[in-house]
C-alpha cells in the first residue's frame, strides 16, 4: 500500500528537481543577458565612436550616446524611429539610403569607408564608416549595424597641411633659384620650375633619376660623390662648380645642399639649391683682365718715363758733349776729326729721332689716340719706301738688302702701322747684321693672310733673350754690331700694330746664325 503511494511522490519530486534546474539555468541565462545588456549599454554610453542600429527601412532602432551627441540631441528617443533625412542634408540622405539598400540586398558589409557628411546648414563633417547587415535565423537581412568614427579634425589638419604644402609649392616654384630634393639613394624626388628649366627636362623625366641623367660623366661623378657625403654624414655643403648640360648650355653656380632626417634622426635624403653666379664670374674675369691691363699700362708708363729719364737724356748729353768739343777745340782739330765728330752727332741725332718717334707712337697707341684706318694697298710699294729710308745705312755696312715681295700682293691694314713694323724690323736687321751680310724681305700666302718675313744672317738671338722680345714687362735692348743703340720699344710696337691689324708676329732665331721675324696681314683677293 505504501509502495503505491511512494511512486507518484518520487516522480513528482523528480519533476520538481528538473524544474528547479531548468529554473536555475533560466535564471543564469537571464543574469547573463542582463550582464550582456549592461555591457552593451556600457559600450553604447562610453565608446567614442557613433554606433547605431537600423531596420531594413533605414529607421534607427538603437544608438550610442556618441550618436546622440553627434546629432546635437540629448535623448535617444529623439532618434529612435527616425530616418537619416531628419538629420542630414537631402542629397546625403539619398546617398546613405542607396548605400544601405545595397548592403541589405547584397548581404555584404562595407568596412572602413571614408565619407563626407553634409548637414542641412551646408556644413560638412568627415567620418570612417563600417556597416554590416543584420540577419535573422533564416539568413534574411532585417537591418543594419553601423559604427562611425569622426575624423573631421584629422581631415581639417590634413587640409591645413595640404594648404601649407600647396603654399610652399607655389612659393618654391615662384623662386628663381633652382631647388630640388633627393632620396637616400640620391635620386630626385621633387624640384621646382626653375630646376626644370635649368635642366631642360620635364619634371616627370627628372623624378627617380640621379645626376648621371642630367650632366656629363665627369660632372655627374663629382656631384654624385658630394651627394654621398651628405647621405652618409648629416651636414651642410657649399661649393662652386662649372656646369655643362647636354644642350651645350654652360653656367657657373654655387650649390647649397643639406641632409634632412626623419623623426628618428635617420638621414632620409637631401635638399639643395643652385645659385647661378655666371654674371659674377664674368665680372670677376673682366676685373682680372682689367687689372692685368692696368698693371701692364702702369708698367708701360714706368718704362716710358724710364726711357725719357735715361735713354732720351743720354743722346742729348752726347750731342752736347760733341758740340761743346767742336766749339772749344774747333781750331785745333783736323778735318778728319771734324768729320768724325759730325758723324757721331748725325748718328746720335738719328738714334734720338728714332727713339722719339717710337715713343710718340707707343704713347698714342697706349692712350687710344692712335686710330686704326685699314685700307687696301700694295705691300711692295710700302716696302720700297721703307727700304729707301734705310738703304744708306745698309750700304755703309755693305749689307745686301733684297726685296722679294711680288708686285701684285695687296693687303688690308693701316698703312702707317705697317710702315712702322717694317721700319723697325728692317732697321733691327741692319743693326744686328755684320758687314757684307744679307737681309731678305719676302712674303708667302697662307690662307687669307700674307706672312711677311724679314730674315738676316746676323748675330742672332739667344734662347734666353727670345723670351723677352715682345714683353714690355721684360724690357730688353741690345747694341748692334757697330754698337748701335736700341730703343727697346721697336718690337713691342711691332707686336701691338700687327695685332691691331688682325695679324700676329713671331721670331725664329739661332744665336750666331741670324734671325727671321715674321708677321701676318689680311690679304685682298
Amino acid at each position: 500500500m505504501d509502495n503505491k503511494v511512494n511512486k507518484p511522490d518520487n516522480k513528482l519530486a523528480e519533476e520538481l528537481e528538473l524544474l528547479r534546474k531548468e529554473n536555475l539555468v533560466l535564471k543564469n541565462q537571464v543574469e547573463d543577458l542582463r550582464y550582456k545588456e549592461y555591457l552593451f549599454n556600457l559600450i553604447l554610453s562610453n565608446i567614442p565612436q557613433s554606433i547605431f542600429f537600423k531596420d531594413k527601412d533605414g529607421r534607427y532602432s538603437e544608438v550610442s550616446k556618441s550618436t546622440i551627441k553627434k546629432f546635437g540631441l540629448t535623448d535617444s528617443n529623439e532618434i529612435i524611429g527616425q530616418a537619416d533625412n531628419a538629420f542630414y542634408s537631402e542629397q546625403y540622405f539619398k546617398e546613405i539610403s542607396k548605400n544601405e539598400q545595397q548592403i541589405i540586398k547584397g548581404g555584404k558589409p562595407q568596412i572602413d569607408i571614408e565619407i563626407e557628411e553634409t548637414w542641412p546648414d551646408g556644413t560638412s563633417t568627415f567620418a570612417i564608416n563600417s556597416k554590416l547587415p543584420i540577419k535573422n535565423t533564416k539568413g534574411q537581412c532585417t537591418g543594419i549595424f553601423g559604427i562611425s568614427t569622426d575624423i573631421t579634425k584629422q581631415k581639417e589638419s590634413e587640409f591645413a597641411l595640404q594648404n601649407n604644402l600647396n603654399f610652399l609649392e607655389v612659393l618654391i616654384n615662384t623662386l628663381p633659384t633652382p631647388i630640388y630634393y633627393k632620396d637616400i639613394f640620391g635620386n630626385y624626388q621633387g624640384c621646382n620650375n626653375a630646376f626644370v628649366d635649368l635642366c631642360g627636362k620635364t619634371r616627370n623625366e627628372l623624378i627617380g633619376k640621379n645626376v648621371h641623367y642630367i650632366f656629363p660623366e665627369d660632372i655627374a661623378k663629382f656631384l654624385f660623390e658630394k651627394d654621398q657625403e651628405l647621405l652618409k654624414n648629416k651636414g651642410i655643403q657649399h661649393f662652386e662648380k662649372h656646369l655643362t648640360f647636354p644642350n651645350n648650355k654652360e653656367i657657373d653656380v654655387i650649390f647649397h645642399q643639406a641632409s634632412f632626417v626623419n623623426y628618428d634622426e635617420q638621414i632620409v635624403g637631401l635638399v639643395g639649391g643652385i645659385i647661378n653666379i655666371s654674371d659674377r664670374i664674368e665680372i670677376e674675369n673682366k676685373l682680372a683682365v682689367y687689372a692685368e691691363e692696368l698693371k701692364k699700362s702702369n708698367t708701360g708708363k714706368d718704362k716710358f718715363f724710364s726711357i725719357i729719364a735715361h735713354d732720351l737724356k743720354n743722346p742729348f748729353i752726347t750731342l752736347l758733349g760733341f758740340t761743346d768739343a767742336l766749339i772749344d777745340d774747333y781750331s785745333s782739330m783736323s778735318k778728319e776729326e771734324h768729320l768724325e765728330y759730325l758723324k757721331q752727332i748725325r748718328n746720335t741725332s738719328k738714334f734720338s729721332f728714332q727713339l722719339l718717334e717710337n715713343l710718340l707712337q707707343w704713347s698714342r697707341s697706349q692712350s687710344g689716340k692712335l686710330q686704326n684706318d685699314p685700307v687696301v694697298f700694295n705691300l711692295r710699294d710700302i716696302l720700297e719706301e721703307v727700304i729707301s729710308l734705310n738703304i744708306n745705312i745698309a750700304i755703309s755696312k755693305k749689307i745686301e738688302l733684297i726685296n722679294e715681295i711680288t708686285y701684285d700682293l695687296s693687303v688690308i691694314a693701316d698703312k702707317d702701322m705697317v710702315k712702322t713694323v717694317l721700319r723697325n724690323l728692317i732697321g733691327n736687321a741692319i743693326k744686328f747684321t755684320d758687314n757684307r751680310g744679307k737681309i731678305i724681305v719676302s712674303a708667302n700666302i697662307n690662307g687669307r693672310f700674307a706672312e711677311i718675313s724679314v730674315e738676316d744672317d746676323g748675330m742672332g738671338i739667344s734662347e734666353k733673350n727670345l723670351q723677352k722680345l715682345f714683353d714690355i714687362d721684360k724690357f730688353h735692348s741690345t747694341n748692334g754690331t757697330r754698337n748701335e743703340q736700341g730703343t727697346g720699344l721697336g718690337l713691342i710696337l711691332c707686336k701691338e700694330f700687327a695685332e691691331k691689324n688682325n695679324g700676329e708676329i713671331w721670331v725664329e732665331s739661332e744665336f750666331g746664325k741670324g734671325s727671321k721675324f715674321t708677321f701676318t696681314l689680311p690679304i685682298k683677293f
